[in-house]
């Protein structure tokens, strides 16, 4: 068995390091067991040794297609994302066969975490609070899915000049008007309830 641990529950870059070790060390799907920094089914098997894979080129659809599938709450996302890459090294058209059970999985699933980024953009409402001589202006929203490091660009280009942060369940992000950060969840009674844009 070979373990992947990712550092948080939508961390796409880590998958795909995690992704690209696995295949080079030719570990089949079944022997990948993915898992998230924290949580109960961490695992820190070794890798097993297996024979040189061959080299194959990743389709840029497919790269898409995990970037957002990844970002889904269901948890099986990093196996079916792995499994559908070792398929492509076979076929190389697979992404093109839409009535493959992991294609049309996917496809759903990247369909879901889309429309859960554009509800985001539609239906966050800032808040001001005065913190000293400081204006901030909070948010909360509860996503369907691990979006926000995905759907929290949208607000720089929108409030540039305005200190925010958005607070979720899960994780939060803020932007003091030059960086982009995220950290740990919020509560929803963070956020006043008067609204104000």
């Amino acid at each position: 068995m070979h373990s992947a641990v990712l550092s948080h529950t939508a961390d796409v870059a880590g998958w795909r390091k995690a992704a690209r070790e696995a295949i080079a060390l030719n570990a089949r799907p079944d022997d990948v067991v993915w898992a998230v920094k924290g949580a109960q089914s961490d695992m820190l098997a070794a890798p097993a040794a297996h024979a040189s894979p061959m080299a194959f080129k990743v389709p840029r659809r497919f790269v898409e297609l995990a970037g957002s599938v990844l970002l889904h709450r269901d948890a099986e996302r990093f196996a079916l994302m792995y499994r559908l890459l070792w398929r492509i090294r076979e076929q190389p058209e697979l992404l093109n066969d839409a009535v493959d059970p992991d294609v049309w999985r996917a496809a759903r699933m990247a369909k879901a975490v889309h429309r859960d980024i554009h509800k985001m953009h539609a239906f966050v409402r800032f808040k001001e609070v005065q913190d000293n001589d400081t204006t901030l202006w909070l948010a909360w929203f509860e996503p369907d899915h691990h979006i926000l490091e995905a759907a929290a660009p949208h607000f720089i280009d929108r409030f540039t000049s305005m200190q925010w942060s958005i607070l979720t369940p899960e994780r939060s992000a803020t932007w003091d008007g030059t960086e982009l950060t995220f950290g740990p969840g919020g509560t929803r009674d963070a956020v006043p309830q008067t609204d104000r844009r």
